[in-house]
């Protein structure tokens, strides 16, 4: 006590010489305490449809034990440990009890909002919702704005997103529709049903990559390799592969994906030309064509493999072993 009155009068003194600031002595500035005086500001008059007077919004915070508890808190344990009081630790510098009232300080307006039941809140945004069924934010929004509860969007959301009216009308509220079954492409009979696609490798001797086709029954594989992206390349390498590798034969129903070499008036006329039905997969989903998709990655796997370990090499070591 003697250290802090002799530091006390050091201060006094060198507070009352001129030629010190109080800048250089670290002591801040007067703060206009009329600007943040609690006692100044007024509830928002929209507040008043609801409550006749202040005494009515007193009388609802004391028959609540919670509110009670936090008024307690405040008025006698501000900066202590609050037990059983958790859900309001984040709002504690701003919650007051002014003239017995509870309330909470919104600094970013300047605004104070006395703090409500859960039931009370609960009660208002069901009424609200129920005049002209809003949804959740327009409805958060009314209500945020004149009263205050810890965890008043939690309760907006289950109260609305719960309202049969909407569930029937609303199609994004409510809950979520079934998912539907996943569906697996089958054929019984060779070139019945097959996937075809474009994979791409490093250009080599003028070719840029591969028209690839396999067969869904019998998991066969066919591939050309192809010089560009045009309609035109991939009907050459598609004849290249029904001439040489299919003997002739055609395939009556084949599924690709949305590209445009694919989508073109040309190759539509000349699958439509020999007999072939065309099918399109998902846009930006790869896995409607997951079987076609997984054999373009072994054909690279493949390619990869040969140019780090000469075929020779590989056929050596499979006899050593």
């Amino acid at each position: 006590e003697k250290i802090v009155k002799l530091y006390n009068e050091y201060l006094s003194k060198l507070q009352s010489d001129p030629s010190v600031t109080k800048a250089s002595l670290n002591i801040p500035e007067e703060i206009d305490h009329n600007k943040f005086n609690l006692n100044n500001l007024k509830f928002d008059n929209e507040i008043y449809k609801y409550f006749k007077n202040d005494e009515a919004i007193i009388n609802l915070q004391n028959e609540d034990a919670l509110l009670k508890n936090l008024k307690e808190a405040i008025q006698y344990n501000k900066h202590g440990k609050w037990t059983n009081l958790r859900m309001f630790h984040t709002a504690k510098k701003n919650l007051f009890v002014i003239n017995n009232l509870l309330i909470w300080y919104r600094p970013n307006d300047n605004k104070i909002l006395p703090c409500v039941t859960k039931e009370y809140i609960t009660d208002l945004i069901i009424k609200l919702h129920t005049n002209n069924h809003e949804g959740i934010p327009k409805v958060q929004n009314r209500v945020k704005k004149i009263f205050y509860y810890p965890s008043i969007e939690f309760l907006t959301s289950e109260i609305i997103s719960s309202c049969p009216v909407c569930q029937l009308i609303k199609p994004n509220i409510g809950p979520n529709k079934p998912r539907l079954p996943n569906l697996e492409v089958k054929a019984d009979y060779a070139l019945d049903h097959c996937m075809g696609d474009l994979t791409f490798l490093q250009k080599n001797d003028g070719n840029v990559g591969l028209f690839v086709i396999i067969d869904i029954a019998s998991r066969r594989c066919f591939a050309e390799p192809i010089r560009n992206k045009t309609s035109s390349e991939v009907i050459k390498a598609f004849k290249r592969i029904i001439d040489a590798q299919m003997f002739g034969s055609t395939i009556k129903i084949l599924r690709v994906d949305n590209g445009t070499e694919f989508t073109s008036k040309e190759f539509k006329e000349f699958c439509k030309s020999i007999g072939t039905k065309l099918t399109f997969g998902n846009s930006f989903s790869s896995k409607s064509g997951g079987l076609v998709e997984r054999l373009n990655g072994t054909i690279k796997q493949l390619i990869k493999q040969l140019t780090i370990i000469p075929p020779m090499k590989c056929l050596l070591n499979y006899l050593v072993t």
